[in-house]
């Protein structure tokens, strides 16, 4: 959940994450007809699908919707319609 635009500075340490990857995240997208999901890939050659709850994160969110496996390489994904292209 983004921060008011009043808040300025650093974020809390403390603050709830998505988290879930074994390697960096590479890229990051919002799925553009679904305001609650996004959809990460990492260096650990996965791609997770996350539900983020209306009202934010209110605790570590560790479980993604859908997790892509198998990927021999690094990935990369984005929106194009309703299909996550790798």
């Amino acid at each position: 959940m983004p921060s008011p635009s009043t808040q300025t500075g650093r974020v809390d340490l403390n603050h709830p994450k998505v988290t879930g990857h074994k390697g960096p995240v590479l890229d990051l997208q919002f799925n553009p007809f679904n305001d609650n999901e996004i959809a990460s890939a990492s260096e650990d050659c996965n791609i997770k699908v996350w539900t983020i709850p209306d009202g934010g994160l209110t605790a570590n969110l560790n479980e993604a919707k859908v997790t892509l496996t198998g990927h021999s390489k690094k990935v990369h994904v984005y929106y194009s319609g309703l299909i996550i292209i790798l």
